[in-house]
């Protein structure tokens, strides 16, 4: 029950560390994944996804570590919303540190220790690939080739950044996914990710929205593995 709690939770608020565009916008955040664009324009004829996809990895894969911030908003089956949170983080290629309200996270590329705050426990686990693959924005992008069949959506307009948008559609390749498809919008021209919304086979929604992002620091390897002297009194309950 734990380790189930533990997944739905990371699935809800680590996606959102993850996934880090290049593009600082303003704190507002949308009501719903697209509702300020227009579809009203003129569509792309041969729309390159690969080409979408490949220059999106490259601008969010900065190997010297990026810092972002980020809001997360889970909504139920009805459309209402029932979790929402705010929250930093810190990467370096595949590795993160996580700080929210709730937990902190740390993944070291390897082996991931998240800390329930009000539970007093730290909950240590060794993600495989297909967890990363369903509970990962980051490991989406960057395998979606691997683990996605990608479809071009459409080109629209964001009123809110005046900049036109590239949406695109994500579908597991595993239909035991937990994860029912997955839109990406990308900003056209600079082909930088800024929002994403993973549906899920229960019919709810997790709606990522990256504020800020800050490029190029430095990170010590230590800010990625949890150190048990600077947290004392939490459970270790080892999953792996």
């Amino acid at each position: 029950m734990k380790e189930l709690t533990m997944k739905k939770t990371m699935l809800c608020l680590m996606a959102a560390c993850l996934m880090t565009p290049l593009y600082a916008q303003n704190e507002k955040v949308q009501k719903e994944p697209v509702s300020d664009v227009t579809y009203g324009i003129t569509q792309p004829k041969n729309p390159d996804i690969n080409a979408i996809m490949s220059k999106a990895i490259t601008n969010v894969m900065d190997p010297q570590g990026v810092a972002i911030t980020y809001n997360v908003r889970y909504k139920d089956l009805k459309g209402k919303q029932s979790n929402a949170t705010n929250g930093t983080a810190k990467i370096k290629g595949e590795k993160f540190y996580v700080f929210a309200p709730q937990f902190e996270s740390w993944f070291n590329g390897k082996t991931q220790w998240t800390l329930q705050r009000g539970a007093k426990e730290v909950t240590v686990s060794t993600p495989t690939d297909a967890e990363l693959a369903e509970t990962n924005p980051m490991f989406i992008l960057r395998n979606y080739n691997k683990y996605y069949t990608a479809k071009y959506i459409r080109l629209a307009f964001s009123s809110d950044h005046q900049k036109y948008v590239n949406c695109l559609e994500l579908t597991p390749k595993n239909t035991k996914s937990d994860i029912k498809k997955v839109i990406i919008n990308i900003f056209d021209k600079i082909f930088v990710p800024y929002m994403i919304v993973l549906y899920h086979q229960n019919d709810a929604t997790t709606h990522i929205y990256m504020t800020k992002f800050d490029q190029q620091q430095k990170m010590d390897e230590s800010t990625f593995t949890f150190n048990p002297a600077e947290y004392p009194g939490n459970e270790i309950i080892d999953l792996r």
